[in-house]
């Protein structure tokens, strides 16, 4: 809500997921769990904020286990964190649900390309989303990123075109 928006910008997080979770008892959708971890992202939480707010986006993800809107944002979410594991599986939930988000697909490949066990599949990931949206330079950037050496030449060629 507007409201939830404008006490996050400023500096009033804990009124803002107060607001959220209020919002949450008339939206029977997941837009207040989606709008809550945008304003996590770009506020100061305190140790009772964070986890004020991971309750409320727990109870969220429990009555809308399918939402690949919310499983993205928690996906991107605990990536920004650094929580990559997390990450990982969230965004294959939300592939799980809906095959075709590219913003899932582009997040999911970079983070499978960082490790030499799982970079095949990210490079599978990468062609997913390419043949779903084309080639913009955002998901060839992604691809000449991937560190496989077998298609390094393939990516450095697509940056190319």
């Amino acid at each position: 809500s507007g409201l939830a928006r404008w006490l996050a910008n400023t500096d009033r997080i804990h009124e803002s997921i107060e607001v959220c979770i209020a919002a949450a008892q008339h939206d029977k959708t997941a837009q207040p769990a989606i709008a809550l971890i945008g304003f996590m992202l770009t506020g100061k939480l305190t140790e009772t904020d964070r986890s004020l707010a991971e309750q409320f986006l727990m109870q969220t993800l429990q009555s809308h286990p399918k939402d690949a809107r919310l499983l993205q944002a928690m996906g991107t979410m605990r990536l920004l964190e650094g929580r990559r594991d997390d990450a990982v599986k969230y965004l294959r939930e939300t592939l799980n649900v809906d095959p075709r988000n590219l913003d899932a697909l582009n997040n999911l490949a970079l983070l499978l390309s960082e490790n030499t066990a799982t970079q095949a599949e990210a490079v599978r990931y990468i062609d997913q989303a390419l043949a779903i949206a084309g080639a913009s330079p955002e998901l060839l950037g992604h691809q000449s990123n991937q560190t496989v050496r077998d298609r390094t030449d393939v990516g450095l060629c697509d940056l190319r075109l």
